[in-house]
């Protein structure tokens, strides 16, 4: 059993993830259900009262809701994934040595993997395709461009710090930890360039700085990502999509629909301020699947003319969803929980880089990719953490 959980809790099943996203959901139902057969005592998570304060108002905003069954749904949803952040800091934090160097040595192996399979997909797409056809028959991925989704280019790169700090314990050569950190967002960019460029140089600028200054580094996450939470409805206030992509034509198409998204949440959020339309909201909002269209009169030397959806699914921006949802009060606490979680978990010293490299990676897809609330997010996040939290105990 210890063995076991040993693979699970490292990065051996991250090629898995990388195929398919929501198996991160999964592999964390696993992992705890591992460490509840060890018997694993439950660990220390900061955020606990407020994220208490957080489940409970988000079930009272089902009075409340455009879907009080789907609300009360993702709380219940919610809570489990939050059993599961703290059963896992309870296994992380209890690692022999021994143990440890076993996570490592299986967390490099895992990221290995992973990382080869956007690549191999690049150099062979049409004859892997064929071969998968040839075992497994026909599924839909097969199909596009790439094996790999964006999702799961993003698990990569996230992976990649964990994996940075399985080498350092390795004592592998200082020469390898750029390489590798370059080499995932090569892999990435062969799915999604902008997006694995951001990913790397935010997690490695502040690997760099919190090794030289821990102390700062912890303080602008600690404090920067809730400040972002509460400030962010002040962007598509300030900002016009369609002025945007005239004054600035490098803005492509992605980009401008992310503005309208935002344009549209907003203009939800300030009829809702204080308590928002309910949890989970947005994937059920009204008039979110009603299309729009824009005339841009000159695009890169042409009209054009763009339409879409107002609200797919999510904002795609975690503190805009926050406030459509949950309003200024809900904005509140998670900025409570988010500082509570991330002063826990990313220590002022030196040797704790890696985990304020993860977290500073993870901020970004937080404010302008994925809906806040989905289960395989969270759960590569508590993932990731914990690896991470195995690889680098606490000092003391």
């Amino acid at each position: 059993m210890n063995r076991s959980l040993i693979l699970l809790q490292s990065l051996a099943l991250l090629p898995v993830i990388l195929v398919s996203n929501r198996a991160a959901a999964l592999v964390l139902a696993i992992m705890v259900v591992a460490a509840a057969l060890r018997r694993q005592p439950l660990g220390r998570v900061g955020a606990l009262p407020p994220l208490l304060a957080l489940l409970g108002f988000g079930a009272v905003t089902a009075l409340w809701s455009v879907d009080p069954g789907n609300t009360l749904g993702k709380v219940t949803q919610l809570a489990g994934i939050a059993i599961a952040a703290f059963a896992l800091a309870g296994t992380a934090e209890r690692w022999s040595d021994a143990d440890r160097e076993v996570l490592a040595h299986a967390a490099l192996v895992g990221w290995g993997v992973a990382v080869a399979i956007p690549l191999l997909d690049l150099a062979a797409h049409d004859a892997v395709a064929a071969a998968l056809r040839a075992v497994f028959g026909e599924f839909s991925r097969l199909d596009a461009p790439h094996l790999v989704e964006k999702a799961g280019v993003t698990a990569l790169v996230l992976a990649t710090f964990p994996a940075l700090a399985a080498l350092r314990r390795v004592d592998a050569p200082k020469l390898l930890f750029p390489l590798l950190l370059a080499l995932a967002a090569a892999a990435a960019v062969t799915v999604d360039g902008s997006a694995a460029l951001l990913l790397s140089v935010s997690g490695g600028a502040a690997w760099l700085l919190h090794a030289r200054w821990p102390r700062l580094m912890r303080d602008l996450l600690r404090f920067g990502v809730p400040a972002a939470v509460l400030a962010m409805p002040l962007l598509p206030m300030l900002v016009d999509p369609l002025a945007a992509i005239q004054a600035v034509p490098q803005i492509n198409t992605s980009n401008f629909y992310r503005l309208t998204i935002w344009d549209f949440t907003y203009r939800h959020i300030v009829e809702q301020p204080w308590l928002g339309w309910g949890l989970d909201a947005a994937r059920v909002f009204p008039g979110a699947g009603d299309k729009f269209t824009v005339l841009i009169p000159d695009y890169r030397g042409a009209p054009l003319e763009f339409t879409a959806a107002n609200l797919p699914l999510h904002p795609h921006n975690g503190p805009l969803q926050l406030w459509l949802e949950l309003g200024g009060v809900g904005a509140a606490l998670v900025a409570v929980c988010l500082w509570r979680a991330i002063s826990s978990a990313v220590a002022p010293e030196r040797e704790d880089a890696p985990m304020a490299a993860l977290f500073a990676a993870a901020a970004v897809p937080f404010l302008v990719s994925f809906g806040v609330f989905q289960s395989w997010w969270l759960a590569l996040v508590i993932l990731l953490w914990a690896a991470t939290r195995a690889l680098v105990p606490r000092a003391g």
